[in-house]
């Protein structure tokens, strides 16, 4: 839990989170996940998971900053791994290891793998552990990783296209679309921006759109869509 937050600690948190989105929509089924190493003030190793099977953000920075890391302080946007039943070494022991004095986490990761399991380690290993910044951030960056790991469940994202009355096609089903209308460009939100980089089906012209506009009832991805 967060004990004591100041300006500084937000700064590199927020840098950490920044870093972390920049592999959305590469990361499934992991989450994204940044870190940043400050010494003495200074910033001196980054780092962020790219694609599931890869080093993991903490693994990066400490291996960029070698030597430097001992004494430093290790900012991740979530609570650093500590089991071994995936691809990748525990990066709870590679922190030990390099002699980081202190890890400041935005939030506590939710797999009952880690699950507060990472900082009773580092904690055991004498090194100070704080959590809990910027963890609503954390948490809208990871909503989905989250909702697979608390629901064992997809995050399921629709997108209809529809009149500014609220309605999705005229009284022969035929859906009609005013092309001279456009939106504003770039008007998504962060969050929407995410669910668009989330897991999904693609699909094109086909039966999907007819079974919603039938039944108001999508039945599952076409089987020409793998």
């Amino acid at each position: 839990m967060v004990s004591f937050i100041t300006v500084t600690d937000t700064v590199y948190m927020k840098r950490a989170l920044v870093l972390a989105r920049r592999a959305q929509g590469t990361t499934s089924p992991n989450p994204m996940v940044g870190a940043v190493l400050v010494k003495q003030g200074r910033i001196i190793a980054e780092g962020y998971h790219k694609k599931a099977g890869t080093p993991h953000a903490e693994a990066i920075a400490i291996d960029a900053a070698g030597s430097r890391a001992a004494g430093s302080t290790l900012y991740v946007t979530l609570e650093p791994c500590c089991h071994k039943d995936k691809r990748t070494p525990p990066c709870t022991e590679k922190i030990i290891r390099s002699k980081i004095s202190k890890v400041v986490i935005a939030m506590i990761d939710p797999n009952p793998k880690v699950s507060g399991k990472g900082v009773e380690e580092l904690k055991k290993a004498g090194i100070t552990t704080v959590s809990g910044i910027l963890d609503k951030k954390a948490r809208d960056l990871n909503e989905v990783y989250i909702k697979h790991i608390t629901k064992k469940s997809p995050f399921v994202v629709l997108k209809v296209a529809m009149t500014l009355d609220g309605k999705n096609c005229n009284s022969t089903r035929r859906v009609q679309v005013d092309h001279r209308r456009k939106g504003p460009q770039g008007s998504a939100s962060p969050a929407q921006q995410s669910r668009c980089h989330s897991d999904r089906y693609r699909h094109g012209k086909s039966g999907r759109s007819a079974t919603y506009l039938q039944d108001g009832k999508w039945k599952g991805p076409d089987t020409d869509h793998p």
